[in-house]
């Protein structure tokens, strides 16, 4: 029984070495949500979030704005060492906790803003029965607008865009860029997916309201020639990362471009595991 309770790390071991040698073209887009203790889906811990940070600055990794995608060539190995940062919802715990760290290594990045219900625990959390986490005041925002930080739109309210009635969808792009705008006293240039839900009629809304660009949840590498309000992310926490080393695995398998493999083996892994 010890080695069949050992096969999810010997795979999540092998496939480190695996993807070392497919790695795919493109930039990789690191999706977080929260940095806390509290092992939810959304959750990171702030040790294995340091040591993802830690180990890109070790490795040579250089952090680039949003805006700079649209001109990079990733073709070739000559983007390799590039990345982005997201944080989608904009909790306070980032103030707190990611935004020092991200200074301290040299690293930029972009919070994705709901842009209701400053300063209060999230909506869309209390509807799926998890612990809620508190947002950003509209202060606490432009602190971290001020620290260098780019604020993103992320809608009003977080509902799934797909499930409501389009001129609702319009509403909640607009105001939610108008209201940052308005807030932080800068254009807001990009947008993010709520759980990464969209179509063509709310792709041209985005594009329609001014966004230069436009993010999902889809698990891949962006590349040189994708659509701008189509681009896609991958989430680190797409598998757990309840320790550093799953944490690493985690990190490496989303550098590489091949965090969706890594998710489906650790799956079916687990599966037999559980079978047995």
């Amino acid at each position: 029984m010890t080695g069949l309770r050992s096969l999810p790390a010997y795979a999540a071991t092998a496939f480190h070495w695996v993807t070392q040698a497919m790695w795919l073209p493109g930039i990789p887009i690191l999706t977080y949500h929260s940095i806390d203790d509290e092992g939810g889906p959304e959750s990171i811990r702030m040790d294995c979030f340091s040591a993802q940070m830690e180990y890109l600055k070790e490795n040579g990794f250089r952090s680039i704005p949003l805006s700079e995608l649209r001109n990079l060539t990733t073709e070739d190995r000559s983007s390799d060492r590039l990345f982005c940062v997201t944080f989608d919802d904009g909790y306070q715990n980032l103030l707190a906790s990611g935004v020092p760290l991200l200074w301290e290594h040299g690293f930029q990045a972009t919070v994705f803003a709901v842009s209701n219900g400053w300063g209060e625990l999230a909506g869309w959390e209390r509807q799926r029965s998890s612990a809620g986490h508190r947002l950003m005041t509209e202060q606490e925002l432009c602190e971290v607008s001020q620290a260098g930080i780019e604020i993103g739109a992320h809608t009003c309210s977080h509902p799934f865009l797909t499930r409501i009635h389009l001129e609702s969808v319009r509403r909640e792009i607009r105001a939610s860029k108008d209201k940052l705008e308005q807030i932080l006293g800068k254009r807001v240039h990009h947008f993010a997916y709520p759980y990464g839900a969209w179509d063509q009629r709310i792709r041209d809304l985005c594009a329609e309201a001014g966004f230069e660009m436009a993010f999902t949840t889809e698990q891949r590498k962006a590349r040189g020639n994708e659509d701008p309000w189509v681009v896609p992310r991958v989430g680190v926490n797409r598998m757990p990362v309840g320790n550093r080393r799953l944490a690493l695995n985690s990190l490496r398998a989303c550098l590489s471009g091949t965090v969706g493999y890594y998710v489906t083996l650790r799956r079916l892994v687990r599966l037999n595991c559980t079978k047995r």
